[in-house]
């Protein structure tokens, strides 16, 4: 279990108990801007299965979802990276709504709005 210095000196360093360091290398190569360390949840798979789910559902009542990749990212599913501490049993929720709601954005993307136009 890899475990995070302690930056302040107050205190133990806390343990990273549900993810997993991207390479830095990976992080350049994908042109990601930030100098920050990333990490993945270590059950990324939990976050794609949810996103496959949300894709099925949306499509049986709404027709084709959006075009655009929902909670896609260049390291894996944008749940697994943005909550990298997760708790596993949460992590299936968690990337499920976060997905709907980028769906939601693209779709409300797409309304024509006097407000986005300058109009």
């Amino acid at each position: 279990m890899a475990s995070v210095p302690s930056a302040s000196g107050l205190g133990p360093a806390l343990p990273f108990r549900f993810s997993m360091p991207v390479p830095p290398s990976e992080v350049l190569a994908s042109g990601t801007l930030t100098l920050l360390p990333i990490r993945m949840h270590s059950m990324e798979d939990v976050a794609s299965t949810a996103n496959r789910d949300l894709k099925s559902e949306w499509t049986a009542a709404h027709g084709k979802p959006p075009s655009k990749p929902a909670g896609e990212s260049p390291h894996g599913r944008v749940a697994a990276v943005a909550i990298p501490e997760c708790l596993t049993e949460r992590l299936y929720m968690c990337a499920y709504v976060m997905d709907y709601m980028i769906c939601y954005d693209y779709l409300a993307d797409a309304v024509p709005s006097p407000l986005r136009t300058g109009e």
